[in-house]
């Protein structure tokens, strides 16, 4: 069950890349990764609310999935392996500086969630209910709404390296793990010329 899942959020995400026109996509020669955040949503028994609860309306046509109470919908979705070197960022944060694909897909989910928010206030559909009492807001049945990450590829550090140690002879793990302590080596003797004086590096 849980692998059906799995496939389904993935094709979930790649349906809707693939509806994107070509402009948006890589030549043929070439390669990218992929990122996206998938809503999944039961269906419930309907119960009593609480008086404190005012709901908002949450819009039910969503794409059903080989069970007519499972509906999920990619609610953010974005393409990107890249990131700006030191040299090029700026503080006042007018550059973003790191275009990987599951760093973008984050701050496209975060326009959404703000989005549902804006659109709970306004008293239409939205996954969010908000309690007049608390002045908080909380998910629409959120024992019955879950939020899945997807990414075409492991992402970059510990998460991809762990898996492919897995696949890694003993001589190869020793000749990884002696590169890994030349670099901190090499990390140390820099850093011991970086002084900090008054929260300004010299």
């Amino acid at each position: 069950m849980a692998n059906s899942i799995a496939a389904n959020i993935a094709k979930c995400c790649i349906d809707k890349y693939e509806g994107f026109p070509k402009r948006f996509k890589p030549l043929p020669n070439q390669w990218t990764i992929l990122a996206g955040i998938v809503m999944e949503r039961r269906e419930k028994e309907e119960g009593k609310k609480g008086k404190e609860i005012e709901e908002c309306p949450m819009d039910v046509n969503k794409k059903q999935v080989n069970n007519p109470s499972l509906f999920l919908e990619c609610v953010s979705l974005a393409t990107g392996m890249k990131c700006l070197g030191r040299s090029h960022r700026l503080p006042t944060g007018e550059i973003i500086n790191d275009s990987h694909a599951e760093v973008l897909s984050r701050r496209a989910f975060q326009k959404y969630i703000y989005s549902e928010l804006r659109a709970c206030m306004e008293n239409k559909n939205s996954i969010f209910q908000y309690n007049k009492k608390t002045g908080k807001f909380r998910l629409l049945n959120s024992s019955t709404i879950k939020f899945h990450l997807y990414v075409s590829q492991a992402p970059c550090g510990d998460a991809s390296t762990v898996s492919l140690s897995e696949l890694q002879t003993e001589e190869e793990k020793r000749i990884n793990e002696n590169k890994k302590r030349i670099f901190n080596e090499k990390q140390q003797s820099t850093n011991k010329h970086i002084k900090l004086e008054d929260g300004i590096l010299y």
